[in-house]
């Protein structure tokens, strides 16, 4: 039984290799704590909270990088660098297709063990429009060349 962690957001600790957007052009980190509903990127210079970005995760045993699109939830760009608060974001997914989450969900369970839950699947499609209360006037949306969005990507 899992004692720190409901079996609705289950996080595994583990490091991939990740690129996501700023204004400044693309940044690269690695991931600290991974659901199928969203990240930890440690990086050195971690976006503004409600800021949106496109995200590049690499999956182990995925044919292709997993993409989504994210806002970030919390910040770390100016606290202490160390094992308690690393330097880093935590990145909600907003849009992400049912393949990707699956795969993401899929690697969450066997590095919890958890053989008898099922993956999550499903696309996540959240609409950050102005007027919702959660989002922020800081709100923009970043993209990372080299590839479509995950929207417009083929299976």
């Amino acid at each position: 039984m899992l004692s720190c962690q409901s079996l609705e957001h289950r996080r595994a600790i583990l490091k991939w290799p990740v690129r996501f957007s700023t204004g400044n052009g693309p940044m690269e980190g690695v991931t600290l704590t991974v659901s199928s509903k969203g990240v930890f990127i440690c990086c050195l210079h971690p976006l503004r909270i409600y800021d949106v970005c496109e995200i590049v995760l690499d999956v182990p045993n995925t044919k292709a990088p997993v993409r989504a699109v994210g806002q970030v939830v919390c910040s770390n760009l100016h606290g202490p660098d160390d094992h308690v608060s690393p330097r880093g974001m935590g990145v909600r997914f907003t849009r992400i297709s049912g393949k990707d989450r699956e795969a993401i969900s899929l690697c969450v369970l066997a590095t919890l063990k958890l053989k008898d839950v099922k993956p999550d699947t499903g696309t996540i499609e959240i609409s950050l429009n102005p007027s919702d209360a959660s989002a922020s006037p800081h709100q923009k949306e970043h993209s990372i060349q080299g590839g479509p969005p995950p929207s417009k990507r083929s299976a």
